[in-house]
């Protein structure tokens, strides 16, 4: 089956792929219009001028008044209500974001509880997992949790939230945010919103446990809400065990009916060991759940002893048609990676603090007689400090397992990862320290949604960024007549500005359907610490010369986008496409044979997709379709499709026409669900990708999948929403062997590469909920 698009390309045959998906819920005719009850499309705003009073109407949940102002929005965008989350396990994002268009969200074992690989539109292609994240902001409750160092994951704990706001690529505009994959707001549960206790446990297999305690409320003015989480596996995999304690909490208090604040407090620690990647062959053999020898080997882990987020939000409201919101956090962010036993001889500490601040002005007032909103920002995320050592924790000769390892004409014994055993090295000595404090994101925008003529919106913008790096090398350890293999830079400091445009039209054809089309630039900044580690002579740089260089650029990609969004009797969904044109792609080449990752600038690529979603009811015995379903007995199927085409252009040298690694170009999921007035329910859903390419230069492919799951559950019928919930959930039902997340490396010459990490298998898990 192919595709066509004026203009695009034709997308390589995928006949295998889809001969297995589609059959699983039988719905190949729909796939092109996917959808997500996690995530309904908003219908459009009511026809009258002004949008922000779709969002005031009484009875409205947070979620739904959060689609219907991001409805304005020219491009594709979705909610996740995590009331229907919790109909099952909440285990990390990869449960969050299911069913959402667009978005790739994949879990493994490698990793901990939530060093998830996300994409979006492209965005993070370069990692596998247990990497900070890049390409996407993330947020809470508008809040930064993305520094100029990248995003940090101990605090993404998806339990105690209310939910969650996804705008794909230059969508995310006013947010400050002007990355590929645009932004990820997670909001927060608060004492109005979730004014009960709660109990919540879950466990299964794997030694899966997870427990969470709840409280919020309201006293006068003043609300709270607070959850205490811990949790704790053996995993699936061999060397995966884990364990985490997260604490959120917020304190709220409204001073007079136009003005409000917010103190919000996150604190996330994690301890978990890595099972590493494996090649195809492993993940097809009878042992999938083996770890990589080397891991096991040098026991590696990583601790995050210990991070936290503090930070305020206050909004004040001017009449009925201007506010101005204020907010301020604080972070940081400790990480300490590598083995306590001799068997690895380096331990690295990271540490990193942020301060961010941000203020938006709003004003709806019309203009010239017509319907207009205007919006000012600036943001601000400054790493105040940052540093980044090296220690070795065994003397030379201490490791069992050393080996011989020859490096741009010298040799090393070094242990099987890259944790270097360095002749002459002592116990305890710092092989080098490093500095970023100092690296900044600066953003201040304008943006204007003008209506031109009755229901026709034009949306213009544009935004100037500035982003210094700072790099200050404190001190290194060069061993007398050797160097150390990943050669260390000297301190630089780097600055660059960048102009970004925003346009966008959207017309509100009717009540039930919105058409739209935009262009937007985009811009990532390199985090303050890449392009500061690995070789940048020798035969790689010779061969690609920007591999780990000082003088990494900003990447910058162009996109236009079309679609729509609306409902016709029993269906709701929505379809965008959208092209980028990406300049100087800041992309990460993962060494399996040492076990290091360098950040290079690509040659320019082509990003172009298409991001569906379709929710079609196929039985219901009552009420409206897609207004409140309550007491009724409904059966529906959820499905979503996200096409990409990600190529490098033809004047990338070796790269040229190279499809880029680690995303599958087809990525399906479908969820048939039943629910019924009594409370029960019940879902069967499938995931489907296609077959993706582990290396820049297209060499080999990790192999196409397609997986099942079920969830059964009861919920207490309530209008306080208070009482028990319990559901039952079999994942991976027919235990499929398989790759769920790749770390692309540059040439696999054509052999079974390392870099595949593999999906749990077959796994029940239960989950009761107590609300009182």
């Amino acid at each position: 089956m192919t595709y066509r698009t004026a203009g695009q390309r034709q997308r390589p045959n995928s006949r295998h792929f889809w001969v297995n998906a589609p059959l699983a819920l039988g719905v190949v005719g729909l796939v092109l219009h996917a959808g997500a009850a996690r995530a309904q499309t908003p219908p459009p705003p009511p026809v009258n001028g002004s949008q922000l009073t779709a969002v005031i109407v009484k009875g409205k949940t947070p979620a739904q008044a959060a689609r219907a102002k991001l409805s304005k929005i020219p491009g594709g965008f979705s909610v996740v209500d995590s009331a229907e989350v919790a109909k099952g396990r909440v285990r990390s994002n990869a449960d969050l974001l299911k069913l959402q268009p667009g978005v790739i969200a994949a879990a493994t074992g490698a990793g901990g509880f939530d060093s998830i690989k996300v994409s979006i539109r492209g965005s993070g292609v370069n990692n596998g997992v247990g990497y900070f994240r890049n390409g996407i902001k993330y947020e809470f409750d508008d809040l930064p949790v993305t520094t100029p160092s990248g995003t940090p994951y101990e605090l993404f704990d998806p339990q105690g939230l209310d939910y969650t706001e996804i705008l794909r690529g230059d969508n995310a505009f006013t947010t400050g945010d002007l990355a590929l994959g645009g932004t990820i707001d997670y909001h927060t549960n608060t004492g109005r919103t979730a004014p009960y206790s709660e109990i919540r446990t879950e466990f299964g297999s794997f030694g899966y446990i997870k427990g969470s305690a709840a409280t919020g409320g309201v006293v006068g003015p003043w609300d709270y809400y607070i959850n205490v989480i811990g949790e704790s596996q053996n995993g699936w995999q061999q060397h995966s065990n884990a364990s985490a304690q997260h604490v959120i909490a917020n304190l709220g208090y409204q001073i007079n009916d136009n003005a409000e604040t917010r103190v919000y407090f996150r604190y996330g620690k994690e301890l978990f060991y890595g099972p590493g990647a494996l090649t195809r062959g492993q993940i097809e053999s009878s042992t999938p759940d083996q770890a990589q020898l080397a891991y096991l080997e040098t026991n590696y882990k990583r601790n995050q002893p210990g991070s936290e987020l503090i930070g305020d939000v206050t909004k004040l409201r001017f009449a009925d048609n201007q506010s101005v919101e204020l907010g301020l956090a604080y972070q940081n962010f400790p990480i300490v990676i590598g083995p306590s036993s001799t068997s690895a001889p380096i331990l690295a500490k990271w540490d990193y603090g942020n301060i961010a601040a941000q203020v938006k002005y709003e004003n709806t007032s019309r203009l010239f007689g017509h319907g207009n909103d205007f919006t000012a920002a600036a943001y601000w995320s400054d790493d105040i400090y940052g540093d980044a050592k090296e220690e070795a924790i065994a003397a030379d000769g201490a490791n069992p397992y050393g080996t011989s390892y020859s490096y741009l004409g010298a040799t090393y014994k070094i242990a099987p990862t890259s944790y270097y055993n360095i002749p002459g090295v002592t116990a305890g000595e710092r092989l080098y320290w490093n500095k970023f404090n100092g690296s900044t994101d600066q953003t201040a925008l304008l943006s204007d949604d003008f209506e031109l003529i009755h229901n026709l919106w034009l949306t213009l913008g544009g935004a100037v960024v500035n982003t210094p790096r700072n790099f200050n090398t404190i001190g290194n350890t060069y061993v007398t007549g050797t160097t150390i293999p990943v050669v260390q830079t000297p301190s630089f400091r780097s600055s660059e500005t960048n102009l970004i445009p925003r346009i966008g039209l959207l017309w509100d054809v009717s009540q039930d359907l919105q058409l739209f089309t935009s262009y937007g630039g985009n811009i990532e900044p390199r985090e303050d610490w890449a392009g500061g580690y690995g070789p940048y002579s020798g035969t790689t740089a010779s061969t690609y010369p920007n591999y780990g260089i000082l003088n990494l650029k900003n990447q910058e990609a162009d996109t236009v986008e079309v679609g729509f969004r609306g409902r016709y009797g029993i269906f709701q969904g929505s379809t965008d496409y959208y092209y980028a044109q990406v300049s100087d792609e800041l992309l990460t080449i993962y060494d399996a044979s040492i076990d290091a990752n360098t950040t290079i600038n690509a040659p320019h690529a082509t990003h172009q997709g298409v991001e569906s979603e379709l929710d079609t009811v196929l039985w219901q015995d009552g009420g409206s379709f897609w207004g409140d379903t309550t007491g009724v007995n409904r059966v529906h199927l959820v499905q979503t499709f996200t096409w990409s085409d990600l190529t490098f252009n033809s004047n990338g040298g070796a790269l040229s026409n190279k499809t880029e690694p680690g995303l599958p170009p087809e990525y399906y999921q479908g969820e048939l669900a039943f629910d019924a007035a009594n409370g029960i329910y019940a879902n069967f859903d499938a995931t489907a990708a296609s077959g993706t390419y582990v290396d820049y230069l297209n060499t080999w492919k990790a192999a196409p999948y397609v997986v099942y799951g079920l969830t059964v559950g009861w919920q207490q019928q309530r209008a306080d929403k208070k009482g028990w919930q319990v559901s039952l959930s079999v994942d991976n039902l027919t235990d499929t062997k398989y790759a769920v997340a790749i770390a692309p490396t540059y040439n696999a010459n054509h052999a079974d590469y390392a870099n595949e990490y593999p999906g749990a298998g077959l796994g029940v898990y239960s989950a009761v909920d107590y609300k009182f």
